[in-house]
């Protein structure tokens, strides 16, 4: 199941900003594919919209508490609020229109 992860920080904790945050950040890219392999979960991408403190990451997971086992795994919710989405591509969602 596809789920579209967005993560939000302020100034306040932006590793762009903050060393205790980059750290933290590093440590999250460091570990991403070791962690995600032992999940079973597959990235599909992620991007950044750096001045508005968002960070967009879709993954293929079993479910949802897989995702939010791999933000705590990867120290993201300790820098950022965590939003974990179940997606559909717009083909599929159309088809379901009456």
């Amino acid at each position: 199941m596809l789920y579209m992860v967005i993560s939000t920080h302020g100034p306040q904790t932006c590793p762009m900003a903050v060393p205790k945050a980059a750290e933290k950040m590093r440590y999250s890219m460091e570990h991403m594919n070791e962690v995600t392999k032992k999940l079973n979960i597959k990235v599909n991408g992620n991007w950044v919209d750096a001045p508005a403190h968002i960070i967009y990451m879709l993954v293929d997971a079993n479910n949802a508490h897989d995702i939010s086992r791999m933000t705590m795994e990867l120290r993201l919710m300790e820098w950022n609020r965590v939003h974990i989405n179940p997606v559909q591509p717009m083909a599929e969602v159309a088809k379901m229109v009456p």
